[in-house]
């Protein structure tokens, strides 16, 4: 067979290929298994002979099904796929009964290739970044897994996403985010979030999708949006597998260690995998912090740059197995474990000085002596089963999804309080933190799509869920326990909801769709120590509205409103009013509400390659951390509140841009943020502009090897009740394939280059400044090997769980029209 090079400049030419007057649809299958043959290349040419020009094309989608719209009356088709002979079709289009436009060409079949096939060179790249509707999506390739360690520093390079220096998540700027795998909720604490995030491969991940307006479909939970990682389910058939070994080393050393095995037939997908892997890091942090007491006086309170280190420990495991029954029902289940533990150890002391106005005497300051212990051991389970109606995409499933975690996080200081500076012993005091918690939910599903025809569709469904929080706190001051801060706390939170969606497409051009979802909230926090009970219970309806044209031939222009929900966490309701000095407390707030966000996304798609996307958010009962100061004294404690409402406007901009050898993938936003409050206890009122680029380079190197740059920029921006400075970073690698693409190294730097994060918040009357540096950079080594990977003869078996749920190779419902190539 002769080499496949030219499968680049195919591709282009289909993309960029004209929309045509009639529509041509049909399914192409393997001669001899009957099965469906997925991505294979359907071609319109001009003529029969071996020198036919292309006029345009398609791919068939994961059931062998293809659309492909041409002009002229009488059609050459060419039909092909690896390891099948080339097929020939000669079609009139007035042969065949039309249905808008539409004509089925019916059944088309493959013969095995029985010549041996020589070493085939496919020259095909993925695009990095992909925009729909929306969403946007980042699919991951060698540059992106050889520079991170794990899932969630893969987080840093999604566009949009910003991690601190707590490594607390904001997506476009807000912190209300729901996380998902695989298109299911990861409905647990967000600090097991993090360590199951921490114990999972990036070679494992195929994409992670950042969506700001699902469909009514969806809980409303995430005022942000979601965050959807999509773990790679393409599988030979017969057994294969790999093994990966990601390391990292600057200051510390970093390694994650990764294997899986499956076995794919007729009937079982069946997949099985585990790692273990050990992190070491460090943040260093500077405050400066003022206070305005009812005295007049002002307190400065001021620290050292001091070094926090961090250890953690990981290891995990996962099994999922779907059943094909036949060919309308499958059934499943999926199990992930993932254990963690942060050994205790002795932190470098803290210390923080004491003045007042003028800040030239030090009239008091501490040392603080840190160490603390973490373990936590989290679960996940789901049941699915699916049931196809007709042809049509139609299908019912059902669904249960159990989530579980127990964990055990000590703390240990030791705090020396000194007269001037550190020059005369005052006082010494030993703090012991004790928390014991226990957290499940449980949430069942049931979801029906009904297609009516090619052009109209309903989704309905309901779905249950509860969760149920044990978190037993006790607190110890010089060995004594102590009562006030001793408390056990049980938290219920259950979520009845329902839902319809209706889409229709007219006519090739328009399309709608309308959602609405309703959600009953039931909450209740029961603390043991003080014997209060707080309930809650409220109702809340959610629209959903998509709107979408096809202008020209392949320009798309869509509007899509949203209305979501951002409930507490129960960390956040917690009263447990914790310790770190004299002077710093931590606290929940049982009292809080649930957050609002009216959503609005204007998104235009020129030629399928430039995306410009416009979107308009306000928020209301935003939740933020304050910094509040006792009445009559400068003890400082951090409390989340409802602080008021936040409007947020952003304009955008995605493309790829293949240059030969050469992939650049650019991403820009600009983004208008105000935050306003006129609350008692913090009134401020911010506003700022930033600008956020993320970019990458992918070039085809010297001796196959590829050649990765990526670099993300913000300006600034507002987060959490205050305002942050620029953030930067650069990473690169290089990546070869040895062993006829079994064996992959990968060698990189990251994180470049080191610098410091600066953040600042000015309220009432308090003051506060932080310059932390947790981005230091570190060269990276990877290795993967795969096992019984590829084959001219194996089909991919894949469970389609992301969001689009698609069924005809494009997005069309709702979507406007795909393109070409069904992107």
């Amino acid at each position: 067979m002769k080499k496949l090079s030219v499968l680049a400049v195919l591709i282009l030419a289909c993309v960029f290929a004209n929309a045509q007057n009639t529509t041509i649809k049909g399914k192409i299958i393997d001669k001899k298994t009957s099965e469906a043959v997925m991505f294979a290349n359907v071609m319109n040419v001009s003529d029969t002979s071996k020198k036919a020009t292309l006029i345009n094309g398609t791919t068939t989608n994961d059931n062998g099904e293809f659309i492909l719209q041409v002009k002229k009356p009488n059609v050459v088709l060419k039909f092909s796929s690896l390891g099948y002979a080339e097929a020939i079709k000669t079609i009139k289009v007035s042969d065949y009964p039309k249905t808008n436009n539409t004509i089925d060409i019916g059944t088309i079949t493959l013969e095995t290739n029985s010549e041996n096939l020589e070493e085939v060179s496919i020259i095909a790249k993925q695009t990095r970044i992909e925009m729909n509707n929306d969403k946007i999506v980042l699919n991951i390739d060698d540059g992106l897994t050889a520079t991170s360690a794990n899932a969630f520093e893969m987080l840093r390079k999604v566009p949009g996403v910003v991690i601190d220096k707590d490594e607390n998540i904001t997506l476009n700027g807000k912190s209300g985010i729901l996380f998902q795998l695989n298109g299911r909720d990861i409905r647990v604490p967000y600090d097991v979030i993090k360590s199951i995030l921490k114990g999972m491969s990036p070679n494992d991940i195929a994409k992670i999708e950042t969506i700001t307006n699902p469909s009514a479909k969806y809980e409303a939970e995430g005022t942000a949006g979601i965050i959807n990682i999509i773990m790679s389910q393409e599988k030979a058939d017969g057994i294969s597998g790999s093994l990966s070994s990601w390391n990292g080393v600057n200051e510390d050393f970093r390694s994650f260690n990764n294997m899986s095995l499956s076995y794919v037939d007729k009937k079982w997908t069946i997949t099985a995998g585990g790692g273990f892997g050990a992190m070491n890091g460090r943040v260093s942090t500077e405050t400066d912090q003022y206070i305005w007491t009812p005295f007049g006086d002002t307190i400065r309170f001021q620290s050292e740059k001091a070094d926090s280190k961090n250890k953690f420990r990981y290891y995990n495991f996962d099994f999922s197995a779907d059943y094909n029954i036949n060919d309308k029902n499958t059934i499943g289940a999926m199990f992930v474990y993932s254990g963690n533990n942060s050994p205790d150890f002795w932190q470098d002391p803290q210390r923080m000085f004491i003045s007042k106005n003028p800040y030239t005497t030090i009239d008091s300051s501490y040392s603080i002596l840190n160490k603390s212990y973490y373990r936590s051991n989290d679960y996940m389970g789901s049941l699915y089963f699916t049931h196809k109606t007709d042809t049509l995409g139609g299908e019912i499933s059902a669904s249960f999804d159990i989530n579980s975690n127990s964990s055990l996080n000590e703390s240990t200081s030791k705090t020396n309080y000194f007269n001037g500076n550190f020059n005369d012993l005052k006082r010494q005091e030993d703090l012991f933190n004790d928390a014991n918690n226990e957290y499940s939910s449980y949430a069942f599903s049931f979801d029906v799509n009904k297609p009516f025809g090619e052009k109209m569709n309903l989704e309905f469904g309901v779905k249950s869920r509860l969760a149920i929080v044990d978190n037993d706190f006790k607190a110890y001051k010089n060995d004594n326990l102590d009562s006030e801060r001793t408390n056990q706390l049980k938290y219920k939170e259950n979520v009845n909801a329902g839902y319809v969606s209706f889409s229709h497409r007219p006519n090739d051009k328009f399309s709608w769709r309308a959602g609405l979802r309703f959600e009953h909230t039931y909450t209740s926090i029961d603390q043991k120590a003080t014997n209060d009970k707080i309930t809650d219970n409220y109702f809340d309806l959610f629209p959903n509205l998509n709107v979408s044209y096809r202008v020209g031939k392949m320009d798309n222009v869509s509007l899509t409103y949203s209305y979501r929900i951002s409930r507490p966490d129960y960390n956040s309701l917690n009263p447990f009013r914790v310790k770190l000095s004299d002077y710093n407390y931590s606290s929940g707030n049982p009292d809080l509400m649930p957050e609002y966000t009216h959503k609005l996304d204007l998104n235009y798609a020129f030629h399928y390659m430039l995306f410009f996307t416009a979107s308009y958010s306000y928020s209301d009962n935003e939740i933020n951390q304050v910094m509040l100061t006792t009445p009559n004294s400068i003890v400082i404690t951090q409390k989340p509140m409802n602080t008021g409402y936040s409007q947020q406007a952003s304009i955008g901009l995605s493309t790829m841009l293949p240059l030969g050898p050469v992939e650049w993938t650019i991403w820009m936003q600009g983004v208008y943020s105000q935050m306003k409050s006129d609350n008692a206890l913090l009134r401020t009122n911010i506003e700022r502009f930033a600008f956020t680029t993320w970019q990458s380079l992918t070039i085809d190197f010297f001796w196959k090897t590829q050649l990765s740059f990526s670099g993300f920029y913000m300006s600034g921006g507002v987060q959490m009740g205050g305002e942050f400075d620029d953030m930067f970073m650069l990473s690169a690698s290089l990546s070869k394939d040895f062993l006829n693409k079994a064996l992959k190294i990968s060698i990189g730097v990251d994180q470049l280059p080191k610098r410091d994060f600066n953040a600042y918040t000015h309220y009432n009357n308090y003051k506060g400044s932080m310059s932390v540096c947790w981005q230091r950079p570190q060269f990276t080594f990877n290795i993967s090997y795969n096992i019984g990977k590829g084959g001219a003869n194996n089909q991919s078996k894949r469970r389609n769980n992301d969001m689009d749920d698609r069924k005809s190779g494009k997005s069309s419902i709702g979507q406007g029209g795909g393109s070409p190539m069904g992107m």
